[in-house]
């Protein structure tokens, strides 16, 4: 008897996994993006105080959802029905690309009504259909005459095994996978900790020679603190030299697309290594938010090192600039003017050219969160910006790490 009952428990499970949009996951997929629970990852982004403050403080929430139901009123679709989406999967092949959502009450009803506003037809250069998959919605791209839902109905369910391993931790929101075999394999998860949604990533390369460039991107000597300049953001960039990120680059097969797209490569050579750019643009986001008229732009300050003289390094790319006393003055029109000063191996720039960044949040942070590691770092306080919004005392923030360890590609993320 309990053979019997094991036999169908275990029967019961199986159907029920395989209800999961994992099951249209095909063998020669490269990358896939999959939520399993939309409402608890919705939930868990409400949580964090930036989701809160938008989503409830400026009524984004009520907003959006006054405008779905007045459009699925118009075409006879429930929008509580609508709403109880459960799974998203992003998946995409080398020369295919699907958006699967489901399940989907009354599917075709809404496939006929995306149909009829013409949103998909918009784009000349891409071509989105959009098909009904058993009771899911697929929006998905092509080149030729492949035949992507045919594919994808055939259910192969061939899930990675961290994948399936990842996705036994309920808290988990958002799982992310890409491969080419014996090439790389790299995959993240998103989850939820103290209103803030954390991301862990892991990028691994296969070949010998690959590896070996990978491990030759380590950081320079490490930033300290009279390196940070002012703002209340910042992105900061240490690898050795530019000669190494080039040969990652060559060992990729990238540098080439890049030449082709017009990258400086003798340039990149004797880039040397460290880049700091300090951020103020609160003001700038409470006049896009707030403000009829144009709004301002960030305001960015920072420098870019080179194994070298960049007077002589850059001396062709300034011909066009304006040269004063003891800077140039590049750009076309004074709002997107940069003035650029050259001090020893450094490249210092302000834009826009007569502003720089004075908030002292960055040094502040920087003391905290960097660890010296880093190949590159961004952070963004958007405690200033809630502040002047909504006059909240907020305490929100993105972080986002990649560093280099033992020849893997590793990446740590915080958005609160």
């Amino acid at each position: 008897m309990r053979r019997v009952f094991l036999s169908v428990f275990l029967l019961i499970v199986q159907v029920f996994a395989m209800a999961s949009l994992l099951k249209y996951v095909p063998d020669n997929f490269v990358t896939l993006s999959y939520v399993p629970d939309v409402g608890k990852f919705y939930n868990d982004i409400k949580s964090t105080e930036i989701g809160d403050s938008f989503l409830n403080n400026l009524g984004l929430e009520s907003m959006i959802d006054s405008l779905i139901r007045s459009q699925a009123e118009a075409s006879d679709i429930n929008v509580d029905k609508l709403y109880e989406v459960k799974e998203i999967l992003n998946i995409a092949g080398r020369n295919w690309m699907a958006f699967i959502i489901g399940p989907v009450e009354q599917a075709d009803k809404v496939k006929e009504y995306i149909e009829s506003t013409g949103i998909l037809s918009k784009s000349e250069k891409v071509k989105v259909y959009v098909e009904r998959l058993d009771n899911n919605l697929i929006f998905y791209t092509r080149e030729g005459d492949i035949d992507v839902v045919s594919m994808l109905k055939k259910k192969k369910s061939n899930i990675p095994n961290w994948v399936k391993n990842t996705l036994k931790d309920s808290k988990v929101d958002m799982v992310y996978y890409s491969a080419e075999n014996g090439v790389f394999e790299s995959y993240a998860k998103v989850y939820p900790k103290d209103r803030t949604l954390i991301e862990e990533g892991v990028g691994r390369f296969f070949k010998e020679d690959t590896k070996k460039k990978l491990e030759n991107i380590l950081p320079g000597k490490r930033f300290d603190l009279n390196d940070v300049v002012n703002g209340e953001g910042f992105l900061l960039a240490n690898v050795k030299d530019g000669k190494s990120i080039l040969d990652l680059l060559q060992a990729l097969g990238i540098l080439d697309l890049l030449k082709k797209e017009g990258v400086d490569v003798e340039t990149a050579k004797k880039f040397g290594g460290k880049v700091f750019v300090g951020a103020d643009y609160s003001e700038a986001i409470e006049e896009m938010l707030y403000s009829s008229e144009e709004s301002t732009p960030p305001v960015l300050t920072g420098y870019v090192t080179f194994n070298g003289d960049p007077k002589v390094i850059l001396r062709d790319k300034m011909k066009n600039c304006k040269k004063e006393e003891d800077y140039y003055l590049c750009g076309d029109t004074n709002k997107n003017m940069v003035k650029v000063t050259f001090k020893s191996n450094k490249v210092e720039f302000n834009f826009p050219s007569d502003l720089t960044t004075t908030s002292n949040i960055n040094k502040k942070v920087f003391q905290k969160v960097y660890k010296g590691i880093e190949n590159i770092m961004v952070y963004l306080d958007f405690s200033k910006a809630l502040n002047n919004l909504f006059g909240l005392e907020a305490n929100s923030y993105l972080i986002f790490k990649v560093w280099t360890e033992k020849g893997e590609v590793k990446s740590y993320g915080e958005l609160r």
